[in-house]
């Protein structure tokens, strides 16, 4: 499964495939019999079939969502400048104990929310 992730998680692919790419993705893991097959194998003999599905999809389903969230934030990250100034920065790695340092902890903070909520439109 991670294999098939990290193949078709690139922007190339983005493009072909629109916003719904991740979608695509969990369904064909879903519907494909070698992954049902191995995922089966992991399970007791005498688990319901309705109950396997269930967990293979859900499983899928919270990995699809955490690795179109990765690969959202890697996105954003290459394509975003740098948001606080290199003297911002330094100020903040060099002395934790800084006056100024709760004003940046704050900027990357909202930085950060800015980039989950961005992330959490495009998926």
């Amino acid at each position: 499964i991670e294999n098939v992730f990290v193949t078709a998680l690139s922007y190339d692919q983005l493009l072909v495939h629109g916003s719904l790419l991740i979608s695509k993705i969990y369904s064909l893991l879903i519907n494909h019999m070698s992954v049902v097959e191995k995922f089966d194998s992991f399970l007791p003999a005498n688990t319901p079939v309705r109950i396997a599905g269930k967990a293979l999809s859900f499983l899928i389903n919270m990995y699809s969502r955490m690795r179109g969230k990765d690969f959202c934030f890697k996105l954003l990250s290459a394509k975003s400048a740098l948001k606080l100034t290199t003297r911002q920065s330094m100020a903040a790695v060099s002395n934790a104990t800084y006056r100024g340092s709760k004003k940046i902890k704050k900027l990357v903070k909202e930085e950060d929310k800015r980039d989950h909520e961005e992330c959490s439109r495009i998926f």
